[in-house]
């Protein structure tokens, strides 16, 4: 229950917390948002269900303290990641 919490709470945050500002924006404006620099985020959006989904059929959606370590370390790869993509522009 509380993997679909996170799950569905964040799709309700971007839908909300980006939709809404970017709504008033454009009625306000006219003119269109402009996302810069989302190279690789469907990649890396991909890679994370897939994780997900491997990981929860493979302990049987029995989520211990092994998943919260698997969890938190791609937490870490993912920052050390992103850090390095705006430090060395890897995606560009």
């Amino acid at each position: 229950m509380a993997l679909t919490n996170v799950w569905g709470s964040n799709i309700f945050d971007i839908l909300l917390a980006l939709g809404l500002p970017w709504m008033l924006s454009i009625h306000v404006t006219g003119e269109p948002i402009k996302v810069t620099n989302s190279k690789g985020l469907s990649i890396i959006m991909g890679v994370l269900l897939v994780v997900f989904i491997v990981q929860a059929w493979y302990v049987k959606c029995t989520f211990g303290k092994m998943t919260g370590g698997v969890y938190v370390g791609l937490y870490g790869l993912f920052v050390v990641y992103v850090f390095l993509n705006d430090t060395f522009h890897f995606l560009e």
